[in-house]
Parts: C-alpha cells; sequence; structure tokens
C-alpha cells in the first residue's frame, strides 16, 4: 500500500502540456495582442507637390469689323445730279435699282502654335428685305489663298453687294420694308477639324 505521505510530483509532472504546446499559446495570445492593437499601427507615407508648369489653351480672337459701303445710284443724287461713281453712303433714301457694296474688315489674332482655320460669312435675308444680295459675301486674308488662314496675326475682309430690286408694282409702299439690318452679315473665324 502507497504512502499517503508520498510525494504526488510525478502524477502532477505527467499532466503538464509538452513544450510545443507551450510555444503555440504562446503565439496564440501574441496574435490575440496585436489584432487587439491593430488601430494603433501607423502606416509611412510621404507626399511630393509636382512642379511641372502649366498648361495653356490657345484661341482665335475675331475683332469687331469696321465697314465702309459705297453707293452707286441709278437715278442720280438727290439733286438731280448724275451719281456713274460709286459715292460714300451716309444714310441716303435707296430707290430701286440702287446698288450697295459693303467691305468690312475684322482683325484676327491667333494663339496657337499648331492650328489651321477659317473664315466664315453668311448674310442673313429675311422676307420682305428691301436689299437682295447680288454678290458675295466674299472673303480676302492678306498672304493667304481662300478663306484659309494660317497666320497668327492678320486681318479679314468680306465684301458683299447689295441692291434694291426693281419692282413693277404701282404702289411704292408695298416693294419692301425701310430698313435693312447690317447686323444680317455675319463674320465668323472657324478651328478646321483635324
Amino acid at each position: 500500500m502507497p504512502s499517503p505521505c508520498k510525494p504526488r510530483h510525478r502524477a502532477a509532472a505527467g499532466r503538464r502540456l509538452p513544450r510545443a504546446g507551450v510555444v503555440a499559446a504562446a503565439a496564440t495570445v501574441a496574435v490575440v495582442l496585436l489584432l487587439g492593437g491593430q488601430g494603433s499601427f501607423a502606416f509611412w507615407k510621404a507626399d511630393a507637390t509636382v512642379n511641372a508648369g502649366s498648361l495653356r489653351t490657345g484661341s482665335f480672337v475675331l475683332g469687331v469689323p469696321t465697314c465702309t459701303w459705297l453707293l452707286t445710284q441709278t437715278g442720280g443724287t438727290a439733286t438731280g445730279a448724275p451719281s456713274p461713281d460709286p459715292t460714300t453712303y451716309a444714310g441716303q433714301l435707296l430707290q430701286p435699282g440702287d446698288v450697295v457694296t459693303g467691305s468690312c474688315t475684322a482683325a484676327l489674332t491667333v494663339e496657337a502654335d499648331h492650328f489651321s482655320g477659317h473664315i466664315e460669312a453668311t448674310v442673313a435675308q429675311p422676307p420682305g428685305s428691301p436689299l437682295v444680295v447680288s454678290a458675295g459675301p466674299t472673303i480676302s486674308i492678306p498672304g493667304e489663298a481662300g478663306a484659309r488662314f494660317t497666320q497668327r496675326d492678320t486681318s479679314v475682309t468680306v465684301t458683299v453687294t447689295l441692291e434694291v430690286p426693281t419692282s413693277d408694282t404701282s404702289d411704292p409702299a408695298a416693294d419692301a420694308p425701310d430698313v435693312w439690318n447690317a447686323d444680317a452679315l455675319r463674320i465668323s473665324a472657324v478651328q478646321d477639324a483635324s
């Protein structure tokens, strides 16, 4: 019969975890501790400002046209004197057969390093207009052929000829309205499609 005073350390030693189990338990505790403090981790970050200059776009600038109008009167001047040569139009009242030629010039400034453009000119002729387009509009650009332009700074001239149509009606008031607005002539600078 075993003695009741016999030490029990051998039985207790038999219940100890093996060394590998102790290591695994310690690793588990370390992982749990690390995960618990995950929000406190800091990551390095570095920023740099790009200083590579600026990017600019070009433009076409078409100035306000200035126009001169020349009048050829078929019926003579207001005093009855003949007017075979064009005279400056200065508000004279027009009559059937009179011809008015307008020449409008605008400055064209191009800010671009590679470009191609052209000028468009149109004349609106609303119903009942007292003047009809008999010629033009024609476009002229110094040093350029036709309506295309490649120069940086130049000018554009648009010429149009209008006339008061003759009429067989016996009622002059029925011929046409009294006023033709010159803003019916429009000039545009347009970039060519690339």
